[in-house]
């Protein structure tokens, strides 16, 4: 029986051990317990969406509701 695995991995040299790169980094760094400062494979992970291509909503007055 074969077990085929979509996901894109890559050798971490930190954690020791393949990692999946279709996560974001901070995501791979809460799974492994990773303090690193430099990830090595920081440029290959997925980037948050939210990030990119939509800006978090302006912060709104105490008080103030969405209908304002």
């Amino acid at each position: 029986m074969s077990i085929f695995f979509d996901s894109p991995i890559e050798y971490c040299p930190i954690a020791k051990r393949y990692v999946l790169i279709d996560q974001t980094q901070e995501s791979c760094a809460r799974d492994m317990d990773c303090h690193a400062l430099n990830c090595p494979l920081a440029r290959y992970f997925a980037r948050p969406i939210r990030a990119e291509n939509n800006p978090p909503p302006a912060p709104r007055e105490p008080g103030e509701t969405s209908e304002s």
